[in-house]
């Protein structure tokens, strides 16, 4: 952290290692120092961290082995209801969007998502959470 620099937390949940390790690594060097970022190969494993820490933002992948994407953003919202979530799936089906917005997702954006794509995300959802912070103080 340098100059008390805020850090965020992010997880990102895939079941794809690659994709997980992209994500991060698209993050780290488009944000450097900003983020601790955790991984969740599945749905539960999320869940679970979710339980452990409090995230800023959550980028879930949508097909998972056992607890979908979708089903954990649910239980996920219950626990923290500030967190950005973005969606990122392989899947272009509208009802699977349409779902993820009725769950508060930020955003649904399709794999492979470009690098400048995410950076402009992720730094928009961190001047949310600045507003929403500076609301609540």
């Amino acid at each position: 952290m340098k100059g008390g620099q805020k850090m965020y937390r992010l997880l990102i949940a895939d079941d794809e290692p690659l994709e997980r390790e992209g994500l991060e690594l698209t993050i780290k060097k488009g944000l450097p120092e900003l983020f601790k970022i955790d991984h969740a190969e599945n749905g539960r494993v999320a869940i679970e961290l979710t339980e452990k820490n409090h995230y800023d933002i959550i980028f879930m992948d949508i097909k998972m082995p056992g607890i979908q994407g979708l089903e954990a953003v649910e239980v996920i919202r219950k626990k923290l209801p500030l967190a950005k979530i973005i969606i990122v799936s392989a899947y272009d089906y509208f009802s699977y969007a349409k779902a993820a917005i009725s769950l508060g997702v930020k955003d649904y954006i399709l794999k492979p998502a470009k690098r400048d794509h995410i950076i402009t995300l992720v730094k928009n959802l961190i001047s949310e959470i600045e507003k929403d912070t500076q609301k609540r103080a």
